[in-house]
């Protein structure tokens, strides 16, 4: 009898594999853009916050360059681009979330990934919104 398999058995174990599949992408996706938008709400709610946010703007715009080969002139027009990053204790790129996540979004994070901002006392999530005209 030890050779047959109790069919109780495996359905609760697939069921509880299954319950897993479904937390997995939640539990991998932990930071959304709900969560960071909540947190750069916090993050500019006093007057210096709103303070350090705007450096870090002006530091990301800073390059011309990088934003030419990103969205260049020549090309179509694109849609709004939002941009969450953390910015950690040492002035590094921390957690980054770009809408849409397309070509534009990984030139974006591969030149957030070597800029340099002023460090902050805690870890603070900046917000750029991009739009673009015709």
């Amino acid at each position: 009898m030890d050779r047959y398999f109790n069919v109780d058995e495996w359905n609760m174990k697939i069921a509880r594999w299954a319950v897993l599949l479904l937390l997995f992408p939640w539990v991998s996706n932990a930071t959304s853009f709900i969560d960071l938008e909540a947190r750069n709400k916090l993050d500019t709610a006093s007057q210096e916050g709103k303070d350090y946010e705007a450096k870090v703007v002006n530091i990301f715009f800073g390059d011309k360059k990088f934003m030419s080969t990103c969205f260049p002139e020549n090309g179509p027009v694109p849609d709004p681009v939002k941009i969450y990053f953390e910015i950690t204790p040492k002035g590094t790129l921390g957690e980054l979330k770009i809408n849409p996540g397309d070509d534009a979004a990984k030139c974006i994070k591969k030149n957030l990934k070597v800029m340099h901002f002023p460090k902050p006392e805690n870890k603070f999530i900046a917000k750029i919104t991009l739009k673009f005209k015709d």
